[in-house]
């Protein structure tokens, strides 16, 4: 064969290939969809971000003329990694390597709320005033649309129910996605249900769903054996089996582990740090599952289809609430964070700021959300930055909530159509997905 004809034809063949795969990388994306797959994470019981997303210093002179009980921090300014655009707290120190993959939304305003229940539906469903479809249901919805699987991975022991809105999905613990089983030889086994109905359809998906989860078991001996025992990423190991064997494409777990507290109204110091650190491992560990399976689709691995959503119903005050080595911290609704982590997330990066403040709604040190210019994406720090769009329109939200991020998010999962309408006008979030 002639030299140039031969490099001729294997261009093209190279370039077939890549379009190819262009192809099926942007299957999803036309229809709306950025990721494929979703995992929302909660910390229950109100996380402490100095200590974890939004770690902070004891500036100026105000601050520091403040006690370590008036304004306790428990690290030292020098401790505070900064990977990328990110600013990470010592417990939270293990998502350094994966920096330009996550993106930390910080000064998210839960404006006040300390109720952990409002707090940590708000947080996943965008609407304080009711109850609507939380971020999870949402995405399982959309899948529906698509023709995909209704079934929401969900943690033994999570935090509180997530809210399904009416909508025409179904949670499944880590235990039932794990006693799944394949269908039974006997053909002769006579169904009472309608060929047409919910419960018939979710019967015959368990049972396809079975026999793909016993075949992903045989082939993944160590993260079947995490299913087959109590080990405490039992839910993680469910969720990697479910999304593999096309059992689901969405799941909300538990970022606690079991012994650990982040409600620390005692012995924060004591306890906080870690229990904050043994959920962001639990991220950490996550992911390298995800890294560890390839994508039913062939194209990479299920972290590079995933996007991972983790926050908490509010943050924690700064200041402790006695003078003993024992005191604890208050429930703080006067800001929040967010952390994004994907595999094609564009990440390195941070949206929202927060500021200390002192003198303020009679505390010794408040942590509270800056405004926020939508339009520019920036923090607003002065009074003289605030654009005239929000002077001239007083019902503008001027700082980032959780509406705002189930409204972004809507983006990257083409949900935008079963929004709740308060969300449907909310501004987007600068995230580059």
């Amino acid at each position: 064969m002639d030299r140039r004809l031969f490099l001729k034809q294997t261009c093209q063949i190279a370039a077939l290939a890549s379009l190819s795969n262009l192809v099926r990388l942007s299957a999803y994306a036309d229809s709306g969809r950025r990721f494929r797959y979703l995992i929302t994470l909660q910390f229950g019981g109100g996380w402490d971000v100095i200590l974890g997303l939004d770690p902070q210093e004891k500036k100026g002179p105000k601050l520091e003329t403040l006690s370590d009980r008036a304004l306790c921090i428990g690290y030292r300014p020098e401790e505070i990694l900064r990977p990328e655009g990110l600013r990470l707290a010592p417990s939270a120190a293990g998502l350094a390597p994966l920096a330009k993959q996550c993106v930390v939304v910080n000064g998210v305003s839960m404006l006040g709320n300390i109720s952990h229940e409002d707090c940590a539906r708000w947080a996943l469903g965008g609407v304080l005033e009711r109850s609507v479809p939380a971020i999870p249901a949402l995405k399982a919805a959309r899948d529906i649309e698509e023709g995909g699987p209704r079934n929401i991975v969900n943690s033994s022991n999570s935090n509180g129910a997530l809210q399904l809105g009416g909508l025409r999905v179904k949670m499944k613990s880590d235990s039932e996605i794990v006693n799944l089983q394949a269908p039974s030889n006997n053909s002769n086994e006579e169904v009472f249900l309608e060929e047409d109905g919910f419960v018939a359809d979710q019967e015959r998906d368990d049972a396809r769903f079975g026999k793909g989860l016993a075949e992903f078991k045989a082939a993944n001996p160590t993260i079947g054996a995490m299913l087959d025992s109590s080990n405490e990423k039992r839910d993680m190991a469910a969720t990697v089996a479910a999304f593999a064997a096309g059992v689901s494409r969405t799941a909300h777990l538990s970022a606690n582990v079991p012994n650990f507290n982040l409600d620390t109204h005692t012995g924060h110091l004591a306890t906080h740090p870690a229990a904050l650190k043994s959920g962001f491992d639990r991220i950490v560990a996550l992911v390298d599952m995800l890294k560890s399976q390839p994508a039913p689709d062939g194209n990479g691995s299920l972290f590079d289809q995933t996007l991972i959503v983790a926050t908490s119903e509010f943050s924690r005050e700064p200041h402790l609430n006695g003078s003993s080595s024992s005191s604890g911290k208050e429930h703080n609704g006067y800001t929040n964070s967010y952390l994004l982590l994907g595999g094609r997330l564009q990440g390195g990066y941070t949206v929202g700021e927060s500021v200390l403040q002192t003198g303020m709604l009679g505390r010794p040190s408040l942590h509270a959300a800056r405004n926020f210019d939508f339009r520019a994406g920036k923090p607003i720090r002065t009074r003289e930055e605030i654009p005239e769009y929000m002077l001239k329109n007083e019902k503008f939200k001027r700082q980032i909530q959780p509406g705002h991020m189930v409204r972004t998010l809507a983006e990257a999962f083409g949900y935008q159509k079963l929004l709740d309408p308060v969300l449907a006008d909310l501004p987007q979030l600068p995230i580059r997905f």
